[in-house]
């Protein structure tokens, strides 16, 4: 597990300054990473520790609960794309955010639509990155004309 949190990282003020290595800590020393925004607009931490590595920055079921009850989503799409972008959770968590989000912060969103609503976007996100990879091999894939 890792001995940084990600309060270490983006902390009070969200810079992109150097900070400790993900795994190894401050006792590592600091300086050894940094945050970074991808080409999605999702930030990432990249690590020169130990010849360099990327660790992205994803959601459990205690930080999307925190982001729910302090009002850090927007809006419940804003939820349920953390959701998508998170790790895998177990049904009961799934159940237990779709009932709060649903329930107690956006009461205009029945459950069974922010049920369907995450599956939605589950299959979206992965019919794009089902894409990314089929342009990125498309390119290797040497194109045989027959002459005319």
């Amino acid at each position: 597990m890792f001995s940084t949190t990600l309060a270490e990282y983006l902390g009070v003020k969200p810079r992109f300054s150097p900070g400790p290595d993900p795994q190894e800590g401050r006792s590592y020393g600091g300086g050894k990473s940094i945050v970074l925004l991808g080409a999605d607009g999702r930030p990432f931490i990249f690590s020169f520790a130990h010849g360099e590595g990327v660790y992205r920055l994803v959601h459990d079921r205690a930080s999307l609960e925190r982001g729910v009850r302090t009002g850090d989503f927007r809006s419940h799409a804003d939820f349920i794309a953390a959701m998508v972008d998170g790790i895998a959770l177990n049904k009961p968590d799934e159940d237990f955010l779709h009932h709060l989000s649903a329930n107690e912060v956006f009461p205009d969103v029945l459950y069974r639509a922010s049920v369907s609503a995450l599956k939605q976007a589950r299959e979206e996100a992965k019919a794009e990155r089902w894409e990314e990879r089929r342009e990125q091999f498309d390119d290797r894939i040497p194109v045989i004309y027959e002459p005319s």
